[in-house]
């Protein structure tokens, strides 16, 4: 049993003896990707069992997890804990209750040490008849072999030397297979013994097929730790075929699925990132994708990109400034990922170079770059399904969108200068999810959007925004309509037609809004939802009632009308049920409202 798997149990096992428990998982990868900042949001989440916990920044999380768990009894595990400021920033023992324990699951001996934790407990390697026993329940689903294979079976225990994942992905490998075939894995080991443990998993990648040996590298070097969705939507643009490659993987103990979310045991995602720095170990340009700070800054900067290229995903915890040629990107016709956030770039010219051709990509995420504009011009972008570019100082028009004709996401998120969307959106058939929030300078959109795929909408803080598109009668699909902190004082009379709404939020920080329209949004939308907007309507010119009186004849609390209590707090229920929360939390991994 590995460290994490080992923390797990005694995790289930004590967690019911303290108030209180937090498994804050992954620490070091979560630490590179995201920083400390989210690891702390998570710890004092559970601790605390509170959502949505307003951490300012480090130095006020620490100040926060000292103070209020001070008199807990806490029971808190540190998984694969990789430096010292984690620890550091995460909570030492003496900042909790008496009777509180931390545990921490580490590679890196002198780190506990120089912590001084109590104690350390080294896990030790499976015995040998541990050993043989998981890998014949792998390879035969019974504790043991048929006399053909005994020979074989003890010889690759041996091999794997009491390491769980490579007796487990082994097993799983060899399952079903013949004895000449296990005779021929075994002598290939034997071959090349200096990196012993590599060499074990990296029998089960070559025995894939093309298309899962694609799925695993894209998610060994991009996705690791992400949806299980997410993953899903991405494979399927790259026409991956993901239903038989995510099971055969999973079937040979290469990935994992767990809570949603599809994970890669971390000495396999090294073996798969090492496969992908074998392509070509001296130019970085000729390897498939880059991950790496130094790596993409290398060939960005010294315009050494080539069409082997298929993704560049670089997310990092604190913005960096970077001096990049875009030239390097006009050399990669193949480029399918391109998600760069917290680079900022002074790039010499103001868009992407003319030369670029984005005919193969998928995904388009940029953050924090002091580009005006993606490209001149008009480009084809038939594959392009998600565009995520979130705060930009300059960026001050849109393409046009019908030449993306299957995007699905578009994020706009903080474009302070953006002060209009090219029409073409408002007709867009694909797109299922538009977040423009805090584009405080947008004054204008299409005059009518008849989309047909729209689940959600977010304007919320376009702050000089002062009226929404007339709505047309294929935007049944809309569920939720985010309006808050707009300048928007009327609905128009079409927002009838979003007949699937459920979710609604109209609400101004310094003053409520009081949102003017006609009799037809009230007959459409929920009762709950007319408090939560505090409508006010004028008498229509023909026909129609008042809202005070709809409220009434439905047995409602009618506007500024007191009525029984009971009545009151069930109505006041119902608002607070339907009474949307907007997310704070970024893109990564996540339901695209927080997008």
């Amino acid at each position: 049993m590995g460290k994490t798997s080992l923390a797990r149990v005694v995790y289930i096992m004590i967690s019911n003896q303290f108030e209180a428990c937090s498994f804050v998982a992954d620490v070091r990868e979560v630490y590179k990707e995201y920083g400390i900042l989210q690891l702390q949001q998570k710890l004092l989440n559970d601790l605390l069992i509170l959502r949505d916990m307003n951490v300012k920044d480090v130095d006020n999380g620490v100040s926060m997890i000292k103070n209020r768990l001070r008199h807990k009894n806490i029971l808190l595990i540190l998984d694969d804990v990789n430096e010292l400021d984690q620890l550091n920033k995460l909570g030492a023992k003496h900042w909790l209750g008496p009777g509180s324990r931390v545990i921490i699951t580490t590679r890196d001996m002198k780190l506990l040490m120089t912590h001084k934790v109590d104690e350390i407990y080294e896990v030790e390697v499976l015995r040998n008849d541990e050993a043989f026993h998981l890998f014949n329940s792998k390879d035969f689903d019974k504790e043991h072999p048929t006399k053909d294979y005994l020979e074989l079976s003890q010889a690759f225990v041996h091999y794997a030397n009491g390491i769980p994942l490579a007796i487990e992905v082994l097993g799983s490998f060899l399952n079903e297979r013949s004895t000449s075939k296990w005779k021929s894995e075994l002598d290939r080991l034997r071959e090349f013994p200096e990196s012993k443990i590599l060499n074990v998993l990296q029998i089960s990648f070559e025995g894939l097929h093309k298309i899962e040996k694609e799925i695993f590298l894209n998610i060994a070097c991009f996705f690791n730790h992400k949806n299980q969705e997410t993953i899903i939507a991405i494979l399927d643009c790259l026409r991956l075929y993901h239903e038989i490659g995510l099971r055969v993987l999973i079937e040979k103990s290469l990935i994992k699925l767990q809570d949603n979310q599809l994970w890669i045991h971390d000495l396999l995602q090294e073996m798969g990132r090492d496969i992908v720095c074998k392509e070509c170990p001296k130019d970085l340009g000729k390897r498939s994708r880059l991950w790496l700070y130094k790596d993409i800054d290398n060939v960005l900067t010294n315009n050494m990109g080539t069409e082997t290229i298929q993704g560049i995903v670089l997310k990092l915890p604190k913005p960096k400034e970077a001096h990049w040629d875009p030239e390097s990107f006009s050399k990669m016709h193949c480029l399918k990922f391109l998600i760069i956030g917290n680079v900022q770039s002074e790039y010499p010219s103001k868009s992407l170079p003319a030369s670029f051709q984005p005919n193969e990509l998928i995904e388009l995420h940029m953050c924090c770059s002091n580009i005006e504009q993606l490209w001149k011009g008009i480009k084809s972008c038939k594959t392009l399904k998600f565009i995520n570019l979130k705060i930009s100082l300059k960026i001050f028009e849109t393409p046009d969108f019908t030449k993306i004709p299957i995007l699905e996401k578009l994020v706009l998120k903080d474009y302070i200068n953006l002060q209009e969307i090219h029409p073409s959106i408002g007709v867009h058939k694909k797109l299922t999810l538009l977040n423009l929030k805090g584009c405080r300078n947008l004054r204008s959109l299409p005059g009518k959007f008849e989309m047909e795929s729209p689940k959600i909408i977010i304007l919320s803080e376009c702050s000089n925004l002062k009226r929404i598109p007339k709505f047309g009668e294929n935007m049944k699909h809309v569920s939720k309509l985010y309006l808050d902190d707009t300048a928007i004082t009327k609905l128009p009379i079409s927002i009838g037609n979003l007949t699937g709404l459920s979710s609604l939020n109209s609400k101004r920080k310094s003053d409520p809004m009081r949102v003017l329209c006609t009799y037809a949004f009230c007959d459409v939308l929920p009762l709950a939802l007319l408090f939560l907007l505090q409508v006010e309507v004028p008498p229509p010119t023909t026909g129609g009632t008042l809202v005070k009186e709809v409220m009434t004849a439905s047995s409602a609390v009618p506007l500024g009308v007191e009525k029984e209590p009971d009545v009151t707090k069930e109505v006041g229920q119902v608002v607070k049920d339907v009474q949307p929360t907007l997310p704070s939390a970024p893109l990564a991994a996540q339901d695209p409202e927080a997008s």
